[in-house]
């Protein structure tokens, strides 16, 4: 199964920020492909950037982080999933 988890960028910056994460936005050298051309060229993007505080050479896209951070949690759910909370859903329409 596959499920869909919309969260604005807003979020995802504010939400890693509240754990002390250094996220701000840098400019990105970003190769493209032009079919029309049939060439490669290289463009600057700005894009939101996580890094670790503790060492700031570990730094990722906003996207990439949150997708690697929801894969995990979302395994680690059928591992901790409580009988109770998943009972309660049932009243939760």
């Amino acid at each position: 199964m596959k499920f869909e988890f919309n969260i604005s960028t807003e979020e995802a910056v504010n939400f890693l920020r509240s754990f002390g994460l250094m996220v701000e936005r840098c400019d990105t050298p970003t190769t493209f492909y032009n079919q029309h051309k049939n060439e490669h060229y290289e463009d600057v993007i700005s894009t939101w950037v996580v890094a670790n505080p503790h060492a700031p050479e570990q730094r990722e896209t906003v996207e990439d982080f949150m997708r690697k951070l929801f894969d995990r949690k979302a395994k680690t759910l059928f591992l901790q999933a409580d009988k109770i909370e998943i009972f309660t859903l049932f009243k939760t329409k």
